[in-house]
């Protein structure tokens, strides 16, 4: 594979998952430009709207939608002050 700054940068970027290094990263995207209609188009889209729609919750600290409230707080029969 040719050093493309793109890929290259992708294959940094996946690397920083847990669990993936390098040679699994370069699979990894090697995976997604040969099928990049039926993978990279979603995920990119996919990708946006977590950015912009997911958080975490400022008092618990749980994923939750921008949206929405989250689900931790506002469950009124969960006690916090426990384990």
């Amino acid at each position: 594979m040719q050093n493309i700054s793109e890929i290259e940068e992708l294959i940094k970027l996946i690397s920083k998952l847990p669990g993936l290094g390098p040679k699994s990263a370069k699979r990894i995207v090697l995976k997604l430009i040969n099928n990049r209609e039926e993978l990279i188009k979603p995920m990119a889209n996919v990708l946006a709207k977590v950015y912009k729609n997911i958080t975490r919750c400022n008092s618990c600290g749980s994923i939750k939608s921008n949206i929405e409230g989250c689900e931790n707080c506002e469950n009124t029969s969960k006690k916090f002050d426990k384990i």
